[in-house]
């Protein structure tokens, strides 16, 4: 689900204005999965990430309507993944109410497998629910992060994977392509309440699922040099 290609046919029918943003949203997870960028940038790049996609979702007219139209791009991904290989992006679906205040974003995560003929999308929690864990006073503390991924803290599991969890078969290779506050989260350390999900599959964190076969590719290389 190469981000680019899933809404390429929305994006370039928006004008100039929102090309541009997205195209500083991708160029922003890129650094982000890049291991050189200082870490005192990355809630810089997510808090600016955020916000340039509510913009751009913003200014597309019937958003989910319309990404849901575009997975007919897929196919490449598809073929990169074998046996129980999930490609997962997670998403914005914005949940529009009068007055617009009180309108909310909502998390989702589409999910794709070699057998699948198109994306599952998957509701998870709510975005302004992982602002408000991630803009405590106290986020920052060793004390606040040692609680958050502590092996009995299901927290974070019950806000991002509990939903997910039902598509993946354990020792899966996992692709996921993070968005918005879901950047701040170190998704190998969540647990489930007994285990965390490194020891249940291999995951990799892309900047889009389009990686995966570069990844692979890496993945086929250290095995070989290994031998």
């Amino acid at each position: 689900m190469k981000s680019e290609k899933l809404l390429g046919s929305i994006i370039k029918e928006c004008n100039k204005n929102v090309q541009d943003t997205y195209a500083s949203i991708q160029s922003l997870k890129e650094q982000l999965v890049n291991k050189k960028t200082p870490r005192d940038s990355i809630d810089n790049y997510v808090e600016r990430i955020n916000l340039y996609e509510k913009q751009v979702i913003a200014a597309i007219p019937d958003f989910s309507a319309r990404l849901s139209r575009s997975f007919k791009s897929i196919d490449d991904v598809r073929t990169m993944l074998v046996g129980n290989d999930v490609a997962i992006e997670f998403t914005l679906l914005p949940m529009i109410k009068m007055p617009i205040e009180e309108s909310r974003v909502r998390l989702g995560a589409l999910i794709l497998t070699s057998n699948s003929d198109v994306p599952t999308l998957i509701p998870l929690c709510f975005e302004d629910e992982l602002e408000m864990l991630f803009d405590s006073k106290n986020s920052t503390s060793h004390e606040f992060i040692d609680n958050l991924y502590d092996i009995s803290n299901k927290k974070l599991y019950k806000m991002i994977w509990e939903n997910i969890e039902p598509y993946i078969e354990n020792g899966a290779s996992v692709y996921y392509s993070p968005t918005g506050y879901i950047n701040k989260i170190n998704i190998s350390a969540i647990s489930d309440g007994t285990m965390r999900l490194s020891d249940k599959y291999d995951l990799y964190e892309v900047s889009t699922t389009a990686m995966i076969e570069s990844i692979k590719q890496q993945k086929n290389d250290e095995i070989q040099s290994a031998t």
